[in-house]
C-alpha cells in the first residue's frame, strides 16, 4: 500500500473513531484530534496547566502550613519536564515559574506560542472544563478572559 492511500485510510478511520465517541462526554480529546495537536504538545500543555493550577492554588498546605510532600514532588517534576520541553521550543522559564497568581493573557500567550495556529485559547478552556480537568484553573482563567 502506498503512502497516499496509508494516509487517506489512517483519516478515514480517525473519522469513524470520532463518531464512536461521545464528544460531549470528552469534548476536550475531541478538541485535541479536531486542531491537530500532536502528543508533544499534548503533554507540553497537560504540564503547564498543572503549573499553572498548582499556582492558581498556592501550593498545597496541610495543618501545619508546610507543602504536602507529594505535591511538592510531582511539581518538582512536572516544573522541570516543562523546562526542558518549553527551552526546545524556546519559551523562557521565567514566564512559565513565577509565585504569581496565573493570568487569561499568560495563558493565552503559551497557547499561541506553543499550540497550532487554529487553537482559540477560550474554547480551549471551555472544552478542558466541560470534561472536568483542571475545572477551578478553567473558571478562574475563563473569568479573567472576560474581563
Amino acid at each position: 500500500m502506498n503512502i497516499d492511500k496509508e494516509i487517506e485510510l489512517l483519516k478515514y478511520q480517525i473519522s469513524l473513531l470520532k463518531t464512536m465517541v461521545p464528544g460531549d462526554e470528552f469534548p476536550f480529546y475531541m478538541f485535541v484530534m479536531d486542531h491537530g495537536i500532536c502528543k508533544a504538545q499534548h503533554n507540553l500543555l497537560s504540564n503547564y496547566l498543572f503549573i499553572l493550577n498548582h499556582r492558581l492554588s498556592h501550593m498545597s498546605r496541610d495543618e501545619e502550613g508546610t507543602q504536602d510532600a507529594i505535591s511538592s514532588q510531582i511539581y518538582e517534576s512536572k516544573k522541570s519536564s516543562l523546562i526542558h520541553e518549553a527551552k526546545a521550543l524556546g519559551i523562557e522559564k521565567d514566564i512559565l515559574f513565577t509565585d504569581e497568581i496565573p493570568e487569561y493573557a499568560e495563558f493565552e500567550n503559551f497557547v499561541k506560542t506553543t499550540l497550532p495556529e487554529s487553537v482559540n485559547p477560550i474554547y480551549l478552556l471551555k472544552s478542558l472544563q466541560k470534561q472536568s480537568i483542571f475545572t477551578n484553573l478553567c473558571e478562574y482563567l475563563l473569568k479573567q478572559a472576560k474581563e
